[in-house]
């Protein structure tokens, strides 16, 4: 029975480590440049720049609310059958 050869590595290949270094050489321009967009875009957007954060965390706190305090909606049903 022949065994096989471990994985054979030559001296010109990257490491893994060198392809993560280049890889985040790379990525500091695109990332800068979109966070230049970003905040360009924040600044000539004068009207409910913030409208967009806003309704996020109202969707949040009222799914916190129902989740915590039902939402209503049994209560009122039962109410609305009952006859006494």
């Amino acid at each position: 029975m022949t065994s096989k050869p471990a994985a054979v590595s030559r001296k010109d290949d990257l490491t893994w480590s060198e392809v993560g270094q280049l890889g985040m050489r790379y990525a500091r321009f695109p990332i800068a440049l979109l966070c230049v967009e970003a905040f360009y875009w924040f600044l000539t957007q004068p009207s409910d720049t913030l409208a967009p954060i806003q309704v996020t965390e109202a969707w949040l706190w009222n799914a916190a609310t129902n989740l915590l305090y039902s939402d209503g909606e049994f209560v009122a049903s039962t109410l609305s059958t009952h006859n006494g």
